[in-house]
């Protein structure tokens, strides 16, 4: 004599906190890729002041050097520092979202385990509820044939 089958009364709440979870899972990871952009543009940049720096102080065929070209060369410097400079900014705001991110996460992860383990618990409950009453279906069976032996 079974009870039936374990029904969790909170599943649409434990299926919102696993969407919760999962929608956090993937901000996260969006301001992660979005920081590793970042990164790319910035080593990009490094390795282009690196070639400016490079070709700048050359003399191009001719032995003299081009005033015009250091004079360019020099704003060129300019405009990938100032890159460099926002690209550090947008670094820095993004550490600050990828940490909120990473907090979100971990408390979407929290409330869904929370649920988790209550339905864990709620299904041993559940499971031992319906050994016990198995038991002692077949202890009164058996009662039964005894009664039914004796006679």
């Amino acid at each position: 004599m079974m009870a039936g089958r374990f029904q969790f009364r909170l599943r649409a709440l434990e299926q919102l906190r696993a969407a919760t979870r999962d929608e956090a899972r993937g901000r996260l990871a969006e301001a992660l890729r979005a920081d590793d952009v970042l990164l790319a543009q910035q080593r990009e940049l490094a390795m282009e002041l690196q070639s400016l720096h490079a070709n700048a102080g050359t003399p191009e065929t001719g032995g003299s050097l081009d005033v015009d070209r250091l004079v360019a060369a020099a704003r060129y410097e300019i405009v990938l520092r100032a890159e460099q400079q926002a690209i550090t900014q947008r670094q820095a705001a993004l550490a600050t979202e990828i940490d909120q991110r990473r907090a979100a996460l971990l408390v979407a992860d929290r409330e869904l385990r929370t649920i988790e383990k209550l339905r864990e618990r709620q299904q041993a409950r559940h499971l031992a509820h319906e050994l016990r009453e198995e038991t002692k279906s077949l202890d009164e069976a058996g009662s039964r044939c005894r009664i039914g032996d004796d006679s």
